[in-house]
């Protein structure tokens, strides 16, 4: 009877290391096809951040060529405009005029040039000034005086 018992237990023994090898075995695949799982999942969300970026940066660029062209519809049909007929209205000054047509042409070169400054205002509002965005508040101010103090016309201290 002891051979039985003897074969019984190397039986179990084989049979329980055949088993934790299986178990072993199972870990392992377990563990790489949870690691490669995982991976594919970080890679899948990784190109969905690049896409999201790509997509994000298209449409500031878009957004950024709408606003160039807004402006630049503004400066060649308003400015553009206004300044043409000044000009003509300055090429119209003759020192042989009347005084009266003179005046009517400064007059009306003045209203254009203010009708241009204006405008040109109103576009610079919709855009922040690069000295603002550059240097901060203190120092666009500072060259906002200077500027003026550098007409002559206004001292700005």
């Amino acid at each position: 009877m002891d051979q039985p018992t003897e074969n019984n237990i190397a039986f179990l023994m084989l049979f329980g290391i055949i088993g934790m090898l299986v178990l072993a075995v199972a870990v392992v695949l377990f563990f790489v096809f949870y690691q490669r799982r995982l991976l594919a999942q970080q890679d899948e969300m990784r190109q969905m951040e690049l896409d999201y970026q790509k997509e994000s940066l298209a449409n500031i660029l878009q957004g950024q060529e709408a606003e160039r062209r807004r402006v630049a519809q503004e400066l060649h049909d308003g400015i553009g405009a206004l300044l043409s007929a000044a000009k003509l209205y300055v090429n119209r000054l003759d020192p042989q005029k009347p005084p009266k047509d003179i005046v009517f042409i400064r007059s009306e070169t003045g209203n254009i040039l203010d009708e241009t400054i204006d405008n040109i205002r109103s576009i610079t509002r919709d855009l922040m000034p690069t000295n603002l965005e550059r240097f901060g508040l203190l120092a666009a101010v500072e060259d906002l005086c200077k500027r003026i103090n550098d007409t002559g016309e206004l001292n700005m201290s």
